[in-house]
This record gives structure tokens, sequence and C-alpha cells, in this order.
């Protein structure tokens, strides 16, 4: 087999990068924020090297040194 992908649900998804699910619904409406892909008609999920890297975009572009 190839290299595993771990896939994040909504909830983890907010808990590791620490909003609410209205403002995570703002930003995929504004397009700031990786798309999610449909693992069902109903079921969402995340690439969690997804999330990593729009966080670690994130914070360098604030400034951040972490």
């Amino acid at each position: 087999m190839g290299n595993c992908v771990t896939l994040l649900c909504r909830n983890e998804v907010l808990r590791i990068i620490g909003v609410n699910a209205s403002t995570l619904w703002r930003w995929r409406k504004a397009g700031a924020f990786p798309e999610p892909f449909k693992v069902t008609r109903r079921t969402l999920r995340w690439r969690e090297s997804d999330i990593a890297n729009w966080l670690e975009s994130h914070r360098r572009a604030e400034g951040g040194a972490n």
C-alpha cells in the first residue's frame, strides 16, 4: 500500500484551529480555508496535512515565529 492519509472530521478541525463552526463556515465560504472532500453525500473530511499546511502559512503570514 502507498502513503496513509489521516482524515479529520469537522470537530477535530475546529479543535485544532481553535475557532467555532460559524467562523469555519465563513472562512470556507470566503475561500480562505482548505476545502474538505466528501466521503459520502453528507460526510466531509479534511486531510490532516492540508490543515497543518494552512496553519503554518497562516502563522507565517502573521509573522509568528512558532
